[in-house]
């Protein structure tokens, strides 16, 4: 009968917790001329939290505690971009990115 009552409380516990963590952070992460990037890389500094854009360049982190938050957005032959969201109790935030071309300079090549 304790242990019932050990899990029944614990059931409990847990179902608050998650309740408490209705914290959103969108947005839309787009290049210089304002196109969607599909399948960039959204992620929270820090943790092993992280989604892609989908189509639309869109993200969604869903659950997340009230903190302070560093979301880093990375693509293939772009720059990354951070920035930082400070998130209250049941708040959802829209952060946006607009991510720039990554040019790399290579050395001369000389053929003998």
């Amino acid at each position: 009968m304790k242990s019932f009552i050990n899990t029944i409380f614990l059931a409990i516990t847990v179902g608050f917790t998650a309740l408490g963590q209705k914290n959103t952070i969108t947005g839309k992460v787009t290049d210089q001329s304002k196109q969607a990037i599909a399948g960039a890389s959204v992620s929270l500094k820090g943790t092993v939290r992280g989604v892609q854009t989908n189509a639309n360049g869109e993200y969604v982190i869903k659950g997340l505690k009230a903190g302070n938050y560093v979301i880093v957005v990375s693509n293939v032959g772009l720059k990354n971009q951070e920035k930082g969201a400070r998130l209250q109790e049941s708040e959802s935030k829209t952060i946006n990115f607009e991510l720039e071309e990554e040019t790399y300079q290579l050395k001369d090549v000389q053929v003998v």
